[in-house]
């Protein structure tokens, strides 16, 4: 067990790309959950505020009692709902956003509005604080032939809305479901190499378990005589190979197929990126930086001297053998 968690700690994950995965998802969630928080709408009556066209605070729950009513005077063709002025009990007028459904339970405030008649009954209807929309405010300064200063004595700055809040809070909540998938697809994208590395470690350490050269490979990793190089990225030994957080951890007899190549280009040389495939299939990527050709050196005459039966370079006819090798 000692020597697998000592052969594990080099050549596995680490906790840079799970912490990652685990970030990515929790954002994820945090934002689906914020997306699709229900509003604030009120529960019941009494927690509702009366309708106060410059007092309350938009998003506030309110309730208005309407004394009467206009037509309809501003449509959203999104929503399907209207925007009337009306005049509450206490003969104040303000400007209030209803559905068709709550609309037609105001006949009798309408005929007040057009002096059919001289009496009504006050209808209370519940909903929100919302800011006056632009369009709303030109189209009633337009009608009455007011000024905007004017406007805002007569209406004030916000108008009653029948339900949720007009649509500045779907903005936010496209944009936070927007973030959410964003934030799962980077989660999904991190989970599969780090599942594939999991998978690489677990079978590196299997194979040297089922050859009986497990404790051996462990002891030979932190040996005085093994070679570090790349940082300590790789690590040659007599016997063994391993790589730094890449899942290599191989006899130099299952080393099938080496190859190295500029990164990311040759015109834009950062690295060389040195890659060894294993018997098991697996291709392991190491970096070297592009100044370090003495490592490279070291490297190059350890795989002559220790791995003579290597394939050396990527070409069609060596990709074809490291295939038929593979077992």
């Amino acid at each position: 067990m000692e020597a697998k968690r000592s052969i594990r700690s080099y050549i596995g994950l680490g906790w840079g790309l799970p912490l990652a995965a685990v970030l990515a998802l929790l954002a994820a969630v945090v934002f689906l959950v914020l997306a699709l928080r229900p509003a604030d709408l009120p529960q019941t009556e009494a927690e509702s505020l009366i309708f106060n066209s410059r007092e309350v605070a938009p998003g506030s729950p309110v309730y208005v009692d309407i004394l009467s009513l206009s037509e309809p005077l501003h449509r959203d063709e999104k929503s399907g709902m209207a925007y009337y002025a009306a005049e509450n009990s206490d003969h104040v007028f303000c400007i209030v956003c209803l559905t068709e459904a709550q609309f037609s339970h105001l006949s009798a405030q309408r005929d007040v509005w057009d002096g059919y008649s001289s009496v009504s009954l006050p209808f209370r209807v519940s909903g929100v604080c919302a800011e006056i929309p632009r369009e709303v405010r030109d189209t009633f300064c337009e009608i009455f032939e007011m000024s905007e200063e004017v406007f805002e004595a007569n209406f004030g700055r916000y108008c009653f809305f029948d339900g949720e809040p007009p649509r500045p809070a779907a903005t936010l909540r496209v944009g936070l479901l927007v973030l959410a998938a964003v934030f799962f697809l980077v989660f999904l994208l991190l989970l599969l190499p780090l599942l594939l590395r999991l998978s690489s470690a677990a079978n590196a350490l299997v194979r040297l378990e089922d050859a009986d050269v497990l404790y051996a490979a462990a002891d030979e990793l932190d040996a005085d005589e093994t070679i570090l190089l790349a940082g300590d990225r790789l690590r040659l030994g007599k016997r063994f190979v391993f790589g730094w957080r890449n899942a290599l951890a191989a006899a130099w007899g299952d080393l099938v197929w080496c190859y190295d190549r500029p990164f990311p280009s040759e015109s834009f040389l950062l690295a060389r990126m040195l890659v060894l495939g294993t018997a098991d299939g697996k291709k392991h990527r190491l970096f070297f930086p592009s100044g370090a050709k003495k490592e490279l050196r070291t490297l190059t005459e350890q795989l002559e001297q220790r791995a003579p039966h290597l394939l050396r370079g990527d070409s069609a006819e060596n990709r074809a053998a490291f295939a038929g090798r593979c077992h």
